[in-house]
């Protein structure tokens, strides 16, 4: 890549090496009402953001335990933004008992998971010790982060792989769960499916018993660059019990489809237990309703097995068949968060100058073009500015490609566009 790529624009933008977009009021009380499922009867509790950001989560936290008659003893928030803690300080300015400190949370808990020093005056062992934790962290990608900076996290706090930012958090908002307290996670759903997330995906089952998990998938319910989910839970403290994890996932119909008559908005759908096709303003969504299916392991992919599924899958393995993956490797397919840019069928309409190169331009085969016995790549064409090195997917250097440039640069401002934060 060249010099001005989207990581270097990143690196260069502290907004996005920051991880910074704000969570918006309504999928707040969502996350906060999901927390509150998992964690059981409390009288008395004492919440934490340990990235803050504006307030929203923290307030929704707070609201929700009012609602419920539970008495707030402390509100405590992190963020190493002055002036997000700023914000957040005139956001919570009527919520009794609150901290707010400008500093990396991250720090504190490496601190406090060392060992103890008797002459430490601090008491940071005993002050992480929180009955409910929320956060949106920050998300940053991996080659934004850097090799070295990726690598000391997972280091620090038991992770491998390509370790994102937002990973390490979970690690360390775990760590600050009184035993019995509850998570409520908003953050990348790409942890679920891809090899990356491996490690996160088995922390999270050694050390919580799992409540539900909402993959709240395309339906945009705010304005980032990556696909959310919600994960909830309590600190298992080494007893789990052994019962199904819930597992919901909400993905756009294209086309006309039935449904609920009365348009809903995706939250509110999920918030009274719906699922099937609904309407939200002029798309429409299907909600599935399963459990978590983890295939052989800890390590294992995660998705959602729904009733129809799971009878599918056990028809096809009774029967006199061969599966895919007998014949070759299954891999995942391309994804990609802008459908729009990358995939067309009208390229050749465009400007001479900004037409792709034709050996950055592939063939598009996907489930509408598959038939029995047969498949055959429909009209629409997929810019994939890589190479195969190895086996592995190389970006190509853009200065070699000046058309395939020229016409990614007409969607520069959506390149940039944003990660994952409160």
């Amino acid at each position: 890549m060249t010099a001005n790529s989207l990581t270097d624009r990143h690196r260069a933008n502290p907004t996005k090496l920051r991880g910074v977009v704000y969570t918006p009021p309504r999928l707040a009380e969502f996350l906060a009402s999901q927390a509150f499922g998992a964690l059981g009867e409390s009288t008395s509790i004492r919440i934490l953001d340990p990235a803050c950001g504006d307030g929203q989560l923290l307030l929704a936290a707070y609201s929700a335990a009012r609602a419920r008659n539970i008495t707030v003893d402390e509100v405590v928030g992190y963020d190493i933004d002055r002036t997000a803690v700023d914000k957040a300080s005139i956001r919570l300015s009527d919520v009794p008992r609150t901290t707010l400190i400008c500093g990396d949370f991250l720090e504190l808990t490496a601190r406090s998971q060392g060992p103890m020093d008797l002459f430490d005056t601090t008491h940071e062992h005993e002050y992480l010790n929180f009955d409910l934790v929320v956060s949106n962290p920050p998300y940053v990608r991996t080659q934004t982060l850097g090799a070295s900076v990726s690598s000391s996290l997972g280091e620090r706090f038991g992770l491998t792989g390509r370790v994102d930012l937002y990973q390490a958090f979970v690690v360390a908002m775990i760590q600050a769960l009184a035993p019995g307290g509850a998570l409520g996670l908003l953050c990348s759903n790409k942890f679920l499916t891809n090899r990356a997330g491996a490690s996160l995906r088995r922390v999270l089952l050694d050390e919580l018993q799992l409540d539900e998990i909402v993959d709240l998938g395309d339906s945009k319910l705010f304005d980032v660059a990556v696909l959310p989910v919600v994960v909830s839970g309590t600190r298992a403290n080494g007893v789990q019990k052994a019962r199904p994890i819930d597992f919901r996932s909400v993905y756009e119909v294209k086309g006309k489809v039935d449904g609920f008559g009365r348009p809903i908005s995706v939250l509110d759908a999920l918030s009274k237990q719906r699922d099937g096709i609904i309407h939200d303003g002029n798309r429409s969504f299907l909600i599935r309703r399963g459990c978590l299916d983890r295939g052989a392991g800890s390590s294992s992919l995660w998705n959602p097995m729904d009733p129809e599924t799971k009878k599918t899958f056990e028809t096809i393995r009774e029967s006199d068949v061969s599966e895919l993956g007998v014949f070759g490797k299954v891999r995942v397919g391309v994804k990609t968060t802008a459908d729009s840019i990358f995939i067309r069928s009208d390229w050749r309409e465009l400007p001479r100058k900004q037409h792709p190169e034709p050996e950055l331009l592939r063939p598009l085969l996907t489930h509408r073009d598959i038939q029995p016995w047969s498949a055959e790549p429909g009209q629409r064409q997929i810019l994939y500015p890589h190479r195969d090195e190895g086996g592995r997917a190389v970006a190509v250097n853009l200065a070699n490609f000046p058309k395939t440039a020229a016409y990614l640069n007409n969607y520069r401002d959506r390149f940039g566009g944003s990660s994952l934060r409160n």
